[in-house]
């Protein structure tokens, strides 16, 4: 869905799960899969997230009601129209948690561009502004490859993840919008629609 297209219809009472993402160019999604099926020969009980699912979270929105929609994006409008695009690279493999209880395991930012970091302030005030309670602690840019689920295999996953046998996933992407997504929960996990594209602008 483009940045022109209408919004899908929704009763006014209708709530839908939302977050701000970032997607990924095929290239960068490819070598994030790989760097999966490396990560899976540890045997650990890990939720791995689908490839089509892989992306870099802004913001989370939680809960909202769908007639909110209209004004979110055009404030996200506002937010990434104030941001030139950017590149960013993917690289670098890590955990939430400790060693022996990793929670999330996740793909990084080699470092943070300061494109970046403007566009998720902007994009949290903006969120803010319109009334959305926001999470506080301090952003980390990262792609979520996947959850633990037991402590069954978890050491050895840490292992593999600091091993320098395990070559580091490898991703340059153009940022150049940032997107409003609904992620609906099924049987065979979370479906995410784009709902609209806020373009950033030189």
């Amino acid at each position: 869905m483009s940045a022109s297209d209408p919004i899908p219809a929704a009763r006014g009472d209708e709530v839908w799960r939302l977050f701000v993402g970032l997607r990924l160019d095929p290239g960068t999604r490819a070598s994030l899969v790989r760097a999966q099926g490396r990560l899976r020969r540890a045997g650990a009980r890990v939720s791995w997230v689908k490839p089509e699912n892989l992306h870099l979270t802004l913001a989370f929105l939680g809960d909202t009601f769908a007639a909110r929609v209209p004004g979110l994006t055009a404030a996200l409008d506002g937010a990434a129209g104030g941001v030139a695009p950017f590149d960013l690279e993917i690289a670098g493999l890590g955990a939430f948690g400790s060693p022996r209880s990793p929670r999330v395991i996740w793909a990084g930012a080699a470092s943070v561009p300061p494109g970046l970091t403007a566009l998720h302030e902007r994009v949290s005030a903006a969120l803010r502004a319109c009334g959305v309670p926001l999470e506080t602690r301090p952003f980390a840019a990262h792609v979520t490859l996947g959850r633990v689920r037991s402590a069954h295999g978890a050491e050895a996953l840490t292992s593999v993840l600091r091993s320098p046998m395990n070559p580091p996933p490898g991703g340059r992407l153009v940022v150049d919008r940032a997107d409003l997504m609904r992620s609906e929960l099924g049987p065979g996990g979370p479906v995410y629609t784009v709902l609209h594209e806020s373009l950033l602008k030189e």
